[in-house]
């Protein structure tokens, strides 16, 4: 690769949709965990007993994965924010490096 060029605003506002989403996925989870499938056990019975535990644990094997789910979006999110971090301390370490070559070799008292 010889040349990069990035909107770093776009990475920017990248990262900020993906932490977003991660929060949105976060809050779907907390909304799945709020149910409670116990009252169902009184209602139905011995048959009713064994559909909650099902249900128990098929919503605790859902909010295993939204958990995971989230954690990688978030992580996406952080690794952008990094990056772009990186880029903007590059692209001022470069430019600063230019300008105190180009002003290097003058006289002083003479600007550019």
């Amino acid at each position: 690769m010889t040349e990069l060029s990035l909107n770093m605003g776009a990475v920017a506002e990248f990262g900020a949709g993906v932490h977003a989403m991660a929060d949105a996925v976060r809050q779907a989870g907390l909304a799945v965990s709020s149910g409670d499938h116990g009252v169902l056990a009184v209602v139905l019975g011995l048959v009713g007993e064994e559909f909650v535990d099902v249900a128990d644990a098929a919503r605790q094997s859902h909010l295993t994965d939204i958990d995971r789910l989230t954690a990688v979006i978030a992580s996406v999110g952080d690794a952008t924010r990094d990056a772009h971090r990186i880029y903007v301390d590059a692209e001022s370490a470069v430019r600063a490096g230019l300008e105190a070559a180009a002003t290097a070799g003058l006289p002083r008292g003479v600007d550019r």
